[in-house]
């Protein structure tokens, strides 16, 4: 997912379209920004593991016996969660990076046809979608207990934001708040799954969804403490983004209702329908600098307005 979404950021400062760089142009800002962030969101689920996995090993928590054995049914939980998540993550974004490549993506010399098929043989080799949704109920059947430690990871996560003076801050409360009822939503549905679960019970067929939701939920709480800790606006803007995204994004089915109402608030100004010249050149440089990696200056007015209106 790196090489790929570097690729695709590089070659948008070379190619022109419509008189202009691909670079300069709004919407694609907006989808490499989208999978800049899926990218960071598969990142951070993954060193947790990793993080979790390390204290198991080296016996960090030995001396508390509480912490350790929470350490091993939180990693137990999210070992499946995150392989089905990185995985569905990794085949969408390399296969969005290919498209924003244009037919040169679809040469075997670009390097993104092996891309494509590294990616594609991850929801297989890793465990195929569906087998590792119903590995996650059968931890959730043997260990409920692995919720409730999931559930005090997540809060803990958000609620340091709570505590943050920040100009994001009012942003952060809503984002803060719809992850509160994902992650109540998450708990409700899985606190139906006891040990004696049919394998035909309904909850069983949408094991899948849960998975993906569990992952989103949990990644979105990471994107928001990391962003509390660097302070870049560009991290506030990435959680943001993974947090309004739709769960078909994910490879799920379905519509999210208000998706599009709620992607245009985040780029339009509170109680306005347009944006100011200097509102434009503010949003149009904190998308560059998620999506080209460059660096977000408070107040900065360059380009212009009008150069900005010209590429909505």
């Amino acid at each position: 997912m790196a090489k790929a979404t570097l690729l695709a950021r590089d070659y948008a400062t070379k190619r022109r379209v419509f008189g202009d760089l691909l670079s300069e142009k709004i919407l694609h800002l907006e989808t490499l920004a989208s999978l800049r962030t899926l990218y960071s969101a598969t990142l951070h689920i993954t060193f947790e593991c990793i993080l979790l996995q390390g204290r198991i090993e080296t016996k960090e928590t030995q001396n508390d016996i509480g912490k350790l054995h929470e350490d091993v049914l939180l990693l137990r939980l999210l070992t499946p969660v995150a392989k089905a998540y990185s995985a569905k993550i990794a085949v969408y974004v390399v296969n969005e990076s290919m498209e924003c490549i244009g037919g040169v993506g679809y040469l075997e010399k670009s390097g993104f046809p092996q891309l494509m098929r590294d990616s594609m043989v991850l929801p297989i080799w890793e465990g195929t979608t569906n087998v590792l949704a119903m590995d996650v109920i059968r931890v959730i059947r043997k260990h409920p207990e692995a919720l409730d430690i999931y559930k005090k990871i997540v809060l803990k996560k958000i609620n340091s934001a709570l505590k943050d003076t920040d100009p994001w801050s009012k942003t952060l409360q809503d984002l803060i708040s719809r992850v509160n009822d994902s992650l109540h939503e998450v708990l409700e549905v899985a606190s139906d799954i006891k040990p004696n679960l049919s394998n035909q019970s309904p909850l069983v067929a949408i094991a899948r969804d849960l998975t993906l939701m569990i992952a989103k939920v949990f990644c979105a709480s990471c994107l928001i403490e990391h962003a509390l800790w660097s302070k870049r606006p560009s991290d506030f803007l990435a959680a943001e983004i993974l947090i309004n995204q739709d769960i078909q994004d994910t490879g799920s089915s379905g519509l999210n209702v208000g998706s599009l109402k709620r992607k245009l608030r985040r780029i339009t100004p509170e109680g306005s329908k347009k944006w100011s010249s200097n509102q434009q050149c503010r949003h149009f440089a904190l998308l560059r600098s998620l999506a080209l990696g460059e660096t977000f200056e408070k107040g900065k007015t360059t380009p212009s307005g009008s150069e900005i209106s010209s590429k909505l």
